[in-house]
């Protein structure tokens, strides 16, 4: 029986018959901070760093991965893998077939979106018992007391904490913040759009002082509604996250405590946020209105550009039937829902049921989250080789579905690596191991 091995993605750097390709100059001008633009091929290098030749017209620019001299410089060759010549778009793999190249498995970039409506002042327990205000009258909080037991308190707390996510996280990810309502959301301005405060960084970088700084209890504090959908849309448009990055997965942490409100364009209100009747539009407000489908459709939209959501929920507000609802199928379009029979989303009651829900996702969104180049064509068959370099010939381990491994998305295009192999993933010094993903098919 003859068997048919197709690499569909690599998470490695190929032979050294091959050319290692870097992923700094894969973007047009305008440039982001921190990168300059080359003039001669209005392509963005990182400032610092020699802008490459202009490109010849005469040849086909898309020499990624091949042997020979770089880029259309010179001319490209065939790898030799295994006495076998390989077609001009492959390279030889570290399990010595040929396939398709791609770079080094990066960290991904996470956006922690964090929902910061005025009913994060309420404790965890009890969505209506005031829990950081200054002073109380009847349903109305007056002021912002830092050093309150209320949600908001609690999450930053459980971010910035020595033992908490952020630490954890460590350099596995390139962290960014954004946070909904405006910082400037009081008022008529309640339901104004949030913004990303700190951008992704560079590879390389981190933001852990900068999220410290934005989350400091004299910073920001707890106001207004739950534009949610807006801040999504919003994310959609910041450059640093969204743009595409060799083998770096991007991922949504969204955090909320409360069902999505804030849209004045719905045209039949379905439900209320306020506990209104959504015959009068909630009390005559639109924005009182759930936008349950202004929600669903930033995610998707999302999705439909490679980028992952996932979404915790935080507190008793969230634990009924309609948030149920909303935030599970919020879950399953964003591509990361929660594994089992309980909801799709992560659902936090308490502090302590948040920091495990935090903690417990690291491993999920860290440097053992691997995109493939394409979905896996029969996913049960998909061949997953872990690479050991340091040691010749090299020794290279079959991973076990289930056991080594699992898919991270119902598309099946993302792949989890977990337990033991995780972890010699993530302590190995860099570059030791490789990933190779190949669909075996029987003839």
């Amino acid at each position: 029986m003859n068997r048919l091995a197709l690499l569909i993605g690599l998470v490695a750097v190929a032979g050294p018959s091959c050319i290692e390709v870097v992923d700094e100059a894969d973007h047009p001008c305008p440039c982001s901070s921190g990168w300059a633009c080359c003039p001669g091929s209005q392509i963005c290098v990182r400032e610092g760093t020699s802008c490459p030749p202009p490109p010849d017209p005469t040849c086909i620019p898309d020499c990624v991965g091949r042997c020979g001299p770089d880029g259309c410089g010179g001319t490209c060759g065939a790898c030799q893998c295994n006495g076998t010549s390989c077609p001009l778009d492959q390279v030889c793999t570290p399990v010595q077939r040929c396939g398709t190249y791609r770079d080094v498995g990066r960290p991904p970039k996470i956006m922690l979106v964090l929902d910061k409506s005025g009913s994060m002042k309420y404790t965890a327990g009890g969505d209506s018992v005031w829990g950081c205000c200054q002073s109380t009258s009847g349903a109305n909080c007056s002021g912002y007391d830092p050093n309150g037991n209320c949600k908001w308190n609690n999450l930053t707390s459980l971010l910035l904490n020595p033992d908490g996510f952020l630490d954890t996280v460590g350099t596995s990810a390139r962290v960014g913040l954004a946070v909904f309502p405006s910082v400037d959301a009081v008022g008529s301005m309640a339901c104004k759009a949030g913004a990303v405060l700190v951008p992704v960084p560079a590879l390389g970088q981190s933001t852990h002082e900068q999220i410290a700084a934005v989350l400091a209890p004299t910073n920001l504090q707890p106001n207004g509604g739950t534009p949610s959908s807006a801040m999504l849309q919003a994310i959609s448009n910041d450059f640093a996250f969204m743009k595409e990055e060799a083998a770096t997965a991007r991922i949504v942490v969204l955090i909320t405590d409360g069902l999505p409100n804030c849209n004045a364009t719905l045209v039949n209100c379905s439900g209320c946020t306020n506990g209104g009747d959504p015959a009068t539009n909630c009390g005559g407000d639109k924005q009182n209105c759930l936008d349950y489908e202004g929600l669903i459709g930033a995610v998707k939209a999302l999705r439909e550009r490679g980028v992952f959501t996932l979404i915790i929920g935080f507190g008793s507000a969230v634990d009924n039937p309609v948030a149920k609802d909303v935030l599970d199928r919020a879950s399953i379009e964003g591509g990361m829902p929660q594994a089992g029979d309980a909801t799709k989303f992560y659902l936090a009651s308490s502090s302590a049921d948040l920091r495990t829900i935090l903690l417990g996702i690291v491993p999920t969104i860290g440097t053992c989250l691997f995109p493939l180049s394409q979905a896996a064509k029969n996913p049960d068959m998909l061949q997953v080789v872990l690479t050991d370099t340091s040691v010749s010939p090299y020794e290279s381990t079959d991973l076990v579905l289930g056991a080594d491994w699992q898919y991270a998305d119902e598309a099946k295009k993302v792949v989890a690596i977990q337990g033991g192999m995780c972890s010699l993933i993530q302590t190995a010094e860099p570059g030791r191991y490789k990933l190779s993903f190949l669909q075996t098919t029987e003839l």
